[in-house]
């Protein structure tokens, strides 16, 4: 790069063509408001709209239907931005944020009232779709599925962002609904079958649960978990902004600026809800689960018990270590910011970290659902590989050689195996859905003397003085 007839070396993030011409690579957008060229590079997302092929112009700096700083907004003609794509949502009627209220309503009801899977299978096997979602390239045919890659309703990007944060909120609300109308329809019931000498027709038994209050606890666990990773990352996602074009904008969501009015109010709500999950929530479980007068605390009754339940009795501390990993996988991601490189390796590294002990310990009482824990893991590690080599060979297939023959690589190659990877957890399923029909054919770990209490592996034990007294036979 030649300035003021001096020649310099070529910025980082931009492809010198010989003289002045200096034009970004992939995935990298030029500041114009920084007269010094060395720092006017700014990395985006990988992947995203900045200069998608590299070697941009002007006038190509970013995706097509992308504007602005950071290619973030998108143009006039189509400005509201869904699954990576803009989209002038013309179609949409005012009648499409009801219906998506609707749906969602209803959504809460059927999962209040459906049978529970035991366990963790569920929200373990959400986790790992929520960490695919950025691991996987934008060519691959599951992603529609993750981005919603259609107009929902005419919002900006601050309006979603604030709505995320606010969807769990809402969906508890919904649950706490339906779990009044449930109490409703056993009333109804009771009443109905008062009179049922004068002919009345009685409630039929699917519109109610026996069992309310257990319900309600499990179906607000279930959502729990399932929410607890996305909103810890939206929490942090608020926690981070960079400056760009003389304007401080949100790291992952460029387009929603910092420091202003909804920006502040979010962050705010962002504060209160971290130190919620991540405080208090594991202080209480500590609390109640180490009381001394509790032989076994996986018996109680509320939400302490469901979500000790699924562990082991020798493993029930383990529940920490299970936050703690929803929380850090967000929270690495967050750290480095657009550097996806290093945020892969690091997140590569965490994700193996957990999954050696959890192979060797085993901590659920289910063996399926230990399966899935580590077979999640394991797909985790290879989506982490194929990322890096996506990185890798963004500008330059990858040569491999290999003896005296030779393998190119390039990103395209890596779609067939995001498939796999991401299909694979889901052949357990059917064994699950198995083992919640027909639990007298289920295979625990829970069996085992040393996960049933200090009685009963007293009772095991052929020196226990109890053991001798009854001759063996214990009932």
């Amino acid at each position: 790069m030649k300035r003021n007839s001096t020649c310099k070396s070529c910025p980082q993030g931009a492809i010198c063509n010989g003289e002045s011409d200096v034009r970004p690579l992939a995935n990298y957008w030029m500041d114009p408001s920084i007269k010094d060229v060395a720092s006017a590079f700014l990395e985006c997302q990988f992947e995203g709209p900045c200069c998608p092929n590299g070697n941009c112009t002007s006038d190509q700096a970013c995706k097509p239907g992308f504007t602005g700083p950071l290619c973030a907004q998108c143009e006039a003609t189509a400005p509201y931005q869904w699954g990576g794509g803009c989209f002038s949502c013309s179609s949409s009627s005012p009648g499409w944020p009801t219906l998506a209220f609707l749906l969602v309503f209803l959504g809460t009801g059927l999962y209040y009232f459906l049978p529970k899977l035991e366990g963790f299978f569920v929200s373990d096997l959400a986790v790992f779709y929520q960490v695919s979602r950025y691991l996987v390239s934008l060519a691959n045919p599951f992603m529609p599925l993750y981005g919603l890659s259609w107009c929902i309703m005419p919002i900006n990007d601050a309006t979603k962002l604030s709505l995320n944060l606010g969807l769990p909120f809402i969906l508890a609300a919904m649950l706490s609904l339906w779990y009044g109308f449930d109490l409703a329809l056993a009333t109804w019931k009771r009443f109905m079958a008062e009179s049922q000498e004068s002919g009345a027709t009685p409630v039929p038994g699917w519109l109610y649960t026996s069992k309310k209050h257990q319900n309600a606890v499990t179906s607000a666990l279930g959502l729990f978990l399932l929410c607890y990773t996305p909103l810890v990352s939206i929490c942090f996602t608020l926690f981070s902004c960079r400056s760009a074009n003389q304007l401080s904008l949100l790291t992952f969501q460029p387009g929603v600026g910092c420091w202003n009015g909804p920006h502040i109010a979010m962050l705010s709500v962002g504060v209160i809800v971290l130190a919620a999950i991540i405080i208090a929530v594991p202080v209480v479980i500590l609390l109640k689960t180490y009381r001394q007068e509790l032989v076994d605390p996986r018996k109680q009754q509320g939400f302490i018990g469901a979500i000790l339940a699924p562990f082991r009795l020798r493993y029930i501390w383990y529940i920490h270590v299970f936050l703690f990993e929803r929380f850090l996988i967000p929270l690495i991601r967050i750290s480095y910011g657009v550097d996806e490189w290093n945020q892969t390796i690091s997140l590569f590294f965490l994700i193996w970290v957990w999954l050696m002990p959890w192979a060797f310990l085993q901590p659920y009482t289910s063996v399926i659902d230990n399966t899935l824990k580590v077979g999640t893991h394991l797909c985790a590690l290879g989506l982490c590989s194929l990322k890096l080599v996506r990185i890798a060979s963004s500008e330059n297939p990858i040569n491999l050689n290999m003896g005296n023959s030779a393998l190119l690589v390039s990103w395209n190659d890596t779609v067939l195996w995001e498939c796999v990877f991401l299909l694979a957890p889901l052949l357990l399923l059917p064994y699950k859905i198995f083992q919640a029909k027909y639990p007298i054919l289920a295979r625990n770990i829970e069996g085992r003397s040393e996960d049933k209490g200090p009685e009963a592996a007293e009772d095991a034990n052929p020196k226990s003085a109890r053991f001798k007294s009854t001759g063996g036979n214990l009932n």
